[in-house]
């Protein structure tokens, strides 16, 4: 934590840029944010800062809203529902997270909805929706899993089936495989 009484000395402190901008101590003081989405949270307004001091060091602050060349989107459903859903213009011309929903594997998940949504750069595959974030391992009370439970109850939460026999075995040989490459 840095005192505010370190700017007072300065007209203006910049300090950077978070992704949104904010005053940090008075108008002042601030960071000026991003003037690109850098990530898919970003779907605020951007802007740049104007800042003009004049000789006697007092500052006038304009927050600018400026145009970006691409938004950002997240559209989220099964294959079906991403394929199917009426273009509104914006589609064509956002830079589009995709999570897609589909219980079980998706094949080519990108390249289909390529086709839908020029511009999707991450496809993210969660069937049944977002991920239970409380499902890992670690937490006071949890029960101890071992590797190989693990392994079968990933696999079951992915595709939303349990795995046949010989899908046992192959990732019981794989879990059983990488553990001893570790223990060497």
């Amino acid at each position: 934590m840095v005192s505010g009484k370190l700017f007072s000395h300065f007209s203006y402190s910049a300090l950077g840029h978070l992704h949104r901008p904010q005053e940090a101590l008075g108008p002042t003081i601030r960071y000026s944010g991003s003037p690109l989405p850098y990530s898919f949270s970003e779907v605020h307004e951007k802007s740049v800062t104007m800042v003009e001091i004049d000789t006697l060091g007092e500052c006038q602050v304009r927050t600018i809203p400026i145009e970006v060349g691409r938004r950002v989107m997240t559209v989220e459903g099964t294959m079906e529902e991403l394929l199917s859903r009426q273009p509104d213009g914006r589609d064509q011309e956002v830079f589009v997270r995709a999570i897609v929903t589909d219980p079980g594997t998706v094949l080519d998940a990108k390249a289909r909805l390529s086709q839908r949504y020029p511009n999707v750069v991450e496809v993210n595959l969660r069937p049944g929706g977002d991920v239970d974030s409380g499902s890992g391992l670690g937490a006071t009370g949890e029960r101890h899993r071992t590797p190989h439970d693990a392994t079968l109850e990933f696999w079951e939460e992915v595709e939303q089936s349990e795995p046949d026999a010989r899908t046992v075995e192959l990732l019981t040989g794989a879990v059983g495989d990488a553990l001893q490459e570790v223990a060497v």
